[in-house]
């Protein structure tokens, strides 16, 4: 397991929390050694750790919740192998230079129709449905690739039902047109 990997799993399981048998092994065996082993990493996240009020729009205080930012640099990379691999078991091809991927953080799972329509417009007849599905662990992704051009896909991640990721592939270099995309 890469680094990022590491930081992404501990970072990942303090979104999550410990709600249930699975998660409270993420983080109790998984991110807490490496919490333990790197301090650096541990004081980065404490640094950056807040707390923050929830209240309804009438001021009516709902709860306190302990928060830390997850670095970009820490997350993006890895739904980006994500894809890769993915693309890979079910499509037969690296990907390699041939497309670019735009990866995408959701908070929630109604942004996904919010990010639906900020996608390359090429892959709109994609987003109507992603009939794949899949699983891995306690996580779940849905992806879709173009009936004509493959280099063309949509990837969505549901990490314990807590946290949603998204991306989606284009080509470089279009086949029908030749120019850079």
């Amino acid at each position: 397991m890469s680094k990022i990997e590491e930081e992404f799993r501990v970072y990942l399981s303090l979104r999550i929390g410990t709600n249930n048998e699975t998660t409270s092994k993420l983080w109790g065996e998984e991110a807490m050694r490496t919490l333990r082993h790197k301090p650096r990493l541990r004081n980065k996240i404490l640094r950056s750790t807040k707390t923050f009020s929830f209240e309804t729009p009438a001021g009516i205080f709902l709860a306190e919740r302990i928060a830390s930012y997850w670095p970009p640099e820490v997350h993006n990379p890895v739904i980006e192998k994500m894809i890769r691999g993915f693309y890979f078991h079910h499509y037969g091809e690296a990907l390699g230079n041939r497309v670019q991927i735009k990866v995408q953080w959701l908070r929630a799972v109604d942004d996904l129709e919010n990010w639906s329509r900020r996608i390359d417009p090429s892959l709109e007849p994609l987003w109507t449905e992603l009939p794949g599905t899949g699983s891995v662990g306690a996580g779940y992704f849905r992806y879709s690739f173009g009936a004509t051009s493959p280099l063309d896909s949509i990837w969505m991640f549901d990490f314990y039902g807590a946290h949603f990721a998204g991306g989606y592939t284009t080509p470089t270099v279009r086949r029908d047109s030749g120019t850079p995309e």
